[in-house]
């Protein structure tokens, strides 16, 4: 100190700045997560008995070998199995029939569209429905992920049309730039500030050898149109519909999907409670602040309503993207029962 600090005598009071300091964050332990994920213990006994482990395996290793075929021990493992999934592809993946889904309580149960919107005519004190609550958040808290079945059981078909030809845009517009003369025509990825944040991009990108190659598309808010350009050209007017149609019905589908936990989330934590002590004026309030949550923070492409009450200043592209993405096996020799080639993508 005597040092780095001039004309200093003991006990005299100074401030300074550190840098540089090696320093390091206790990590999670597999344990803790797992007691977090699972706090009961059902999903690991389930887990365990599927796989057919001995007595002597500890709980969170019959859990975690579920997640890949490689040994997955930590948590440095499972983050590198997270980016792996995200950024490269194709990559190995278990066979359908060997795939855990959980038990009868807690697996892939799927929803009808329409559970999920607010029905004031059978639940007119405006709470949510509690058995569409309770399914959407046991599926999310077990699984991260909820099926949807636009259909309503085979009742309507427009929705799931929409997203049918959306498939058929993406299974037409990958086979058009299959021809490099074509895909030239598409601009890399490129910043749109116009949506409010430098990270939020436009264009089309090819990595690992043509592997993988995606699409990445935004609204224009103003006009309804499909940001870049030069995608609707190859797409056509039919394809820049399809992708419009299919944004909007999945659109609506997560808001209502963010209303309902983000009502729950409230009631869990006691909001809205005020002086009210009665049960189903604090899921009402939270139903009511929830929608107006989703509706003014999820960007579904469109212009907020004019009736809104709160003062805002939009950007002029959605910040929400439209992705479209193809994996291939780039090994055509690969004799691997099963691979992934379709990673976390929206």
């Amino acid at each position: 100190l005597e040092d780095a600090v001039s004309e200093w005598t003991p006990g005299q009071t100074f401030d300074f700045v550190v840098r540089q300091v090696p320093a390091k964050i206790r990590e999670l332990s597999v344990e803790e997560l797992l007691q977090a994920l699972d706090p009961d213990g059902t999903l690991r006994a389930e887990a365990k008995s599927l796989k057919g482990e001995n007595g002597d395996q500890p709980d969170e290793e019959a859990l975690l070998s579920i997640f890949d075929d490689e040994a997955i021990t930590s948590l440095s493992d499972l983050a590198t199995f997270n980016v792996k999934r995200t950024e490269s592809a194709p990559q190995a993946a278990t066979v359908e029939s060997e795939a855990f889904a959980g038990g009868l309580s807690r697996g892939y149960r799927v929803i009808n569209r329409s559970d999920l919107r607010r029905n004031f005519s059978l639940d007119p004190d405006g709470t949510e429905n509690k058995n569409s609550l309770m399914h959407v958040m046991n599926a999310l808290v077990a699984h991260g992920v909820l099926l949807v079945d636009l259909t309503d059981g085979g009742v309507s078909y427009e929705s799931a049309k929409q997203l049918s030809r959306m498939w058929k845009t993406a299974e037409d517009f990958f086979l058009e730039v299959e021809d490099d003369a074509v895909a030239n025509k598409l601009p890399g990825m490129t910043t749109v500030l116009e949506t409010g944040s430098k990270h939020a991009k436009v264009g089309f990108a090819v990595y690992d050898s043509g592997s993988l190659k995606f699409l990445e598309t935004r609204i224009d808010r103003r006009t309804g149109s499909l940001l870049p350009k030069e995608a609707s050209e190859i797409l056509g007017e039919e394809g820049v519909t399809s992708m419009q149609a299919a944004f909007k019905t999945i659109a609506e589908v997560g808001k209502d999907v963010v209303r309902m936990v983000t009502a729950a989330s409230s009631v869990e934590h006691g909001a809205f409670r005020g002086n009210k002590s009665d049960e189903v004026s604090q899921l009402a309030e939270a139903s009511k602040a929830a929608a107006l949550m989703a509706d003014e923070l999820v960007d579904d492409g469109a212009p907020l309503s004019i009736t809104t009450s709160i003062q805002y200043n939009e950007g002029s592209i959605s910040m929400s993207p439209h992705r479209l993405c193809r994996y291939v096996e780039a090994n055509a020799d690969s004799k691997i029962e099963a691979r992934e080639v379709f990673g976390a993508h929206v």
